[in-house]
């Protein structure tokens, strides 16, 4: 991934049309929410290449922020990944994204959507993207007391 991004970036200094050719500045639509977070992550990267190096894990940590970003309601990422989503074109439906110091609020929050679903008798949210919320509430506890 790095390589590919550094030929990406030797691309679009080369010719600086060449991003908007290869990856286009895209509006988020819900049926294809993974596509707009590739894409949108792809050009970010290539943009900050400069700025911020890719680490060993990157990859990894590129595939949870697509994944994690386009079929969750919250998502837990490094603090660089975080930063990385919050910087995708608005506005957007992606999860919302929490970091190592907010595990906290993401309890809070779960609980609240989990607490409004079942006051409408739900257990899905839209039908995909709050699934099995008890158990993730859970989980989240665990990571706390860690």
């Amino acid at each position: 991934m790095r390589q590919r991004l550094t030929d990406y970036r030797g691309e679009h200094e080369r010719d600086p049309a060449w991003l908007d050719r290869s990856f286009p500045t895209l509006s988020y639509r819900t049926p294809a929410s993974a596509t707009f977070a590739y894409g949108s992550l792809i050009r970010l990267l290539i943009l900050e290449a400069k700025a911020y190096q890719l680490k060993k894990g990157d990859g990894t940590d590129f595939c949870h922020a697509v994944i994690g970003g386009a079929f969750s309601s919250f998502a837990t990422l490094d603090k660089h990944w975080k930063r990385r989503v919050g910087l995708l074109p608005q506005p957007n439906r992606l999860a919302k994204i929490y970091y190592q110091p907010e595990i906290d609020q993401l309890v809070v929050d779960v609980e609240t959507a989990v607490a409004q679903l079942k006051a409408i008798g739900t257990g899905c949210g839209d039908g995909s993207r709050l699934f099995r919320c008890e158990v993730f509430i859970k989980l989240a506890r665990t990571m706390e007391q860690s």
